[in-house]
């Protein structure tokens, strides 16, 4: 399994540690609770140590720039991140020329299926961040943060109109959520 680097603690210093392969039982979890195909399953891992799922945050070119552990059992935190400041995971469909903005990574690996995804991992988006989404050169770029966070989706999209026009879209629950058939639905009737 892919060595995946971390940083822990100060930004740059970096461990190594090897996910292991996701519990049978756990991959069914996820394959009914976010409807994961198994290709989807294989982009992530398991840390026995702290009994999380590891979830990939891939830069633009496919290297990883760390992971976030998150808890399927209700442990607290649910998440812990352990990626480079301003890290935004970004994953690639190469036959599609728009991409979408979420919060998380199960969202993104899921949209991505449709779209370009990137998880942009919570609700902050700022000029480092934004400058990486430009990167991607997409024609439609949607943010799709989760409706609690409305307010910062329309807030960003005009913030930022000037660097990277996106198209505010109001969900009705989290893109994770959906089921295939809803999630098919959605990024059909996305222009």
């Amino acid at each position: 399994y892919t060595k995946v680097p971390t940083t822990k603690g100060v930004v740059g210093r970096q461990y190594y540690k090897s996910a292991d392969k996701l519990p049978p039982e756990l991959a069914e979890s996820l394959t009914q609770r976010y409807h994961l195909n198994p290709y989807q399953l294989g982009w992530l891992g398991w840390d026995a140590d702290v009994e999380r799922v590891a979830l990939p945050v891939p830069n633009l070119t496919g290297d990883l720039l760390g992971c976030v552990l998150r808890s399927e059992s209700g442990g607290k935190p649910k998440a812990l991140a352990y990626v480079e400041e301003n890290a935004v995971a970004i994953f690639r469909c190469h036959t599609s020329d728009r991409l979408i903005i979420v919060e998380d990574i199960y969202s993104a690996i899921r949209a991505s299926e449709y779209m370009n995804a990137a998880a942009i991992l919570g609700t902050h988006l700022n000029d480092e961040r934004v400058d990486t989404l430009r990167k991607i050169r997409c024609n439609k770029v949607y943010l799709a943060l989760d409706l609690d966070a409305f307010d910062k989706t329309i807030k960003y999209a005009v913030r930022f109109r000037p660097y990277l026009p996106m198209i505010p879209v109001k969900l009705g629950k989290d893109l994770k959520n959906h089921t295939p058939v809803e999630l098919k639905e959605f990024f059909n009737d996305l222009h």
